[in-house]
């Protein structure tokens, strides 16, 4: 039986700035009003804050899913 594996949600919040915190909550408020289904990110986002935008996505009850070679 194949187990799903979770997300690591352990992040270091003070390596997520402000600006950072605020640009995602705007952006996962209009993808949840929106007929919009992905919502693609900068590649240019640390691994730091790719584990917060997936934490913070999972607590709107997004899934969510990292492509390309450096996943968090």
């Amino acid at each position: 039986m194949e187990r799903r594996r979770r997300p690591n949600t352990r992040f270091n919040e003070a390596q997520v700035s402000e600006e950072l915190k605020i640009t995602i909550a705007l952006a996962l408020k209009k993808l949840a009003n929106d007929d919009q289904k992905e919502l693609e990110l900068p590649s240019s986002l640390t691994s730091e804050e790719r584990k917060y935008v997936h934490f913070v996505s999972q607590q709107l009850g997004f899934r969510s899913k990292s492509r390309g070679e450096e996943k968090y």
